[in-house]
């Protein structure tokens, strides 16, 4: 159990840091796209929903929102997982408060784009990739491949070492953050594409 609650904490330590070094006041401006028609549109669930055209006025509140709303969720999950270590409660209520934060997040998002004009036009996870190249710095972004690694294969140490429900968070600890590490190694191939593209076209 000890050597699970430092794990744990490390992961959280390096995930405020990681979280940090990658989210800028640049971070919300990659949930938008310039369509064919010159209009701003916005795309709250990414590749996996429709857009929402935006002026310039919706669009600065909607990017203020989702810069503290990730700030909200890091510091809700290592809340959470101090809390957790130091009172030793039910671990499936973590899970709960995780989901009704989800579901409050999911649901914040609807109502951003309720009323607003959808867009035909889709966004794709190449689009994202080199958005966050060109909004997010070089440091950053290795940053996160870095933090991604850590967490990771600390989510992995935990699935193999753990028993029950812990095997279960390290699981899914690692699917998230292994996730996060693929989001970050495609920003640094975009970033490495849109400078060869600039090299040639130099």
């Amino acid at each position: 159990m000890g050597i699970y609650v430092a794990i744990m904490g490390e992961r959280a330590r390096f995930g405020q840091i990681a979280v940090r070094m990658f989210l800028d006041k640049n971070f919300s401006k990659i949930f938008f796209k310039s369509d064919n028609a010159d209009q701003r549109v916005f795309y709250p669930f990414g590749q996996f929903g429709r857009g929402y055209i935006v002026d310039a006025t919706a669009e600065s509140e909607i990017e203020a929102y989702l810069r503290k709303q990730s700030f909200r969720w890091v510091g809700a999950i290592l809340v959470l997982i101090g809390t957790q270590s130091i009172l030793s409660f039910d671990k499936s209520l973590v899970i709960v408060i995780l989901a009704l934060f989800f579901l409050f997040d999911y649901v914040r998002l609807k109502r951003l784009a309720r009323g607003l004009p959808a867009s035909t036009a889709r966004i794709t996870n190449s689009e994202i990739a080199r958005s966050r190249a060109r909004h997010i710095s070089a440091v950053r972004v290795y940053a996160a491949v870095a933090g991604g690694i850590v967490m990771t294969l600390a989510g992995v140490f935990i699935a193999l070492c753990a028993h029950g429900l812990d095997a279960w968070f390290g699981a899914l600890g690692a699917l998230l953050f292994g996730y996060w590490l693929v989001q970050a190694l495609l920003i640094v191939r975009a970033r490495w594409q849109m400078g060869r593209a600039s090299e040639v076209g130099s």
